[in-house]
């Protein structure tokens, strides 16, 4: 079984997209209804990542200038799809005060930000961890109820294959990796191969 590595040093070009990119985040208050939204509305059904490892790591991205999570490409473009996601369902949640204003754009800030996590893919392509699988496979997802069906399959198969390389569909008991990432991939490789199947049946009918 393939194991995930940590983030690998980044070169300049992948280094200048990131710090756009993260300087594109929204504020906390608007980080955090965003999230919520999306763990409300869209996890019904499909697993996309471990909630409370991310939510715990958003906690610490944003009180830690210096916290490793800021040189990690494949952790920003996940939450950035995430970001994405959350603003299509905005309208039907009430947001604090201090995010009311994002009801006003949330469709443009939605394309913002799936726009950002579109420009780092070519940069987690190689990456060997989870997040690489999963920010192609989150994209994927946005792009469904946009008549972009085509684009939406692209990187769904991207996200297959990625799993597939990483053994994702292999269930193996290996004593290296906790029950818990092992029960989060063995999650994640059904949720990817069950949503590419039907988008690829929904294209041939």
């Amino acid at each position: 079984m393939k194991h995930m590595a940590g983030p690998k040093a980044l070169h300049f070009s992948e280094l200048a997209r990131l710090r756009t990119t993260i300087d594109a985040f929204p504020p906390r208050p608007i980080a955090d209804f965003l999230l919520s939204v999306f763990i409300k509305h869209t996890t019904d059904t499909f697993f996309y990542f471990d909630q409370d490892q991310v939510l715990n790591e958003i906690d610490q991205f944003y009180k830690d200038p210096s916290s490793p999570l800021r040189s990690d490409i494949s952790f920003v473009c996940l939450v950035m799809v995430a970001f994405a996601l959350g603003s299509q369902w905005a309208l039907l949640e009430r947001p604090h005060e201090s995010v009311i204003s994002l009801h006003r754009d949330n469709d443009y800030l939605g394309r913002v930000f799936y726009n950002h996590a579109k420009a780092l893919i070519p940069d987690i392509i190689d990456r060997p961890c989870l997040r690489s699988i999963q920010a192609p496979f989150l994209l994927g997802v946005y792009l469904m109820p946009a008549s972009a069906i085509g684009s939406s399959y692209v990187y769904m198969g991207l996200a297959l294959r990625k799993a597939l390389a990483f053994d994702l569909h292999i269930d193996q008991d290996d004593q290296v990796i906790s029950d818990r990432e092992r029960e989060v991939r063995r999650r994640l490789w059904w949720s990817i191969y069950s949503l590419e199947r039907l988008e690829k049946m929904s294209l041939l009918s």
